[in-house]
């Protein structure tokens, strides 16, 4: 990831606006309950998400303790057919159960551990394949509200917008939002500490990138960084929220001993944009 140039509070490019709206809530998930809603969320059990990846994704870690959802990653050896996968970890969505074209998207939440080696969380949006007709990646786009890699990026949060207009075709193009902007002379932070609020704000023509309100990152429909523009989502999405391992970075052996590090989230929440 290239670091992106630091956008203060209010600042704006292209076509978006310099002022956020006045939002309104939509729903909202603050994990009060004994056990996770799944009428909303769909727990991963035995699932991977490309050939690449190390962990296997297992409904043992993810469960609700303390007001929290808690997605556990852990050395954990479990065979998914003939392959066998070292670590486990955890993965909700709300596909076909909670969408919203528009708004803004945010979750309040801590990042497991920085140094674990090759840690990769992300809060991510994508098309509802019920209400969008999109069915392969990246048409219709991929929103990355936030993704953070150990010992790599561990000292600022991620935001990433892929987009496409045909199956494996991505489009996205220019550096990365990164926050804050060490690489510019920012103080580093852990995210492992505090609970820290990770947003986006998406409306038909920008999609804004939020760490604790602090704006730094846009992409906009007429973004020259990007080929005929960033081809702004019009359609619904859903949340994804899972902690994953990856497959480049920082090598690590057979057992990593800061394990098992732990994804807390506090709430998720979804808003729309009302008239004043």
């Amino acid at each position: 990831y290239a670091a992106a140039p630091p956008f203060l509070p209010g600042a704006s490019k292209g076509l978006c606006s310099a002022s956020s709206p006045k939002w309104a809530l939509s729903w909202q998930d603050d994990f009060a309950g004994a056990s996770l809603n799944l009428s909303a969320w769909t727990v991963a059990n035995n699932m991977t998400h490309g050939s690449q990846e190390l962990q296997l994704y297992l409904h043992d870690d993810v469960y609700v303790q303390g007001g929290n959802l808690v997605l556990r990653t852990r050395f954990n050896p479990t065979y998914y057919g003939t392959k066998l996968y070292n670590y486990t970890s955890g993965w909700v969505d709300t596909m076909e159960k909670v969408f919203q074209r528009y708004g803004r998207f945010e979750v309040r939440a801590r990042l497991p551990n920085p140094k674990s080696k090759r840690i990769w969380p992300a809060h991510w949006l994508m098309p509802d394949p019920a209400e969008s007709g999109h069915i392969c990646w990246p048409d219709g786009g991929e929103i990355d509200i936030l993704e953070s890699y150990g010992q790599m990026y561990n000292d600022s949060a991620c935001g990433t917008f892929h987009f496409g207009t045909a199956c494996g075709q991505d489009l996205r193009s220019g550096p990365n939002g990164r926050y804050p902007d060490v690489a510019g002379g920012a103080k580093p932070i852990d995210f492992s500490v505090d609970y820290h609020v990770f947003a986006i704000e998406w409306d038909k023509d920008c999609i804004k990138w939020f760490v604790d309100d602090h704006l730094y990152w846009e992409r906009w429909t007429d973004d020259q960084t990007a080929p005929h523009g960033a081809h702004i989502p019009q359609t619904p999405f859903y949340f994804i929220l899972n902690t994953a391992i990856s497959w480049w970075g920082p090598a690590f052996g057979p057992h990593e001993p800061l394990m098992p590090v732990y994804h807390i989230i506090d709430r998720v929440s979804i808003y729309h944009a009302v008239q004043e």
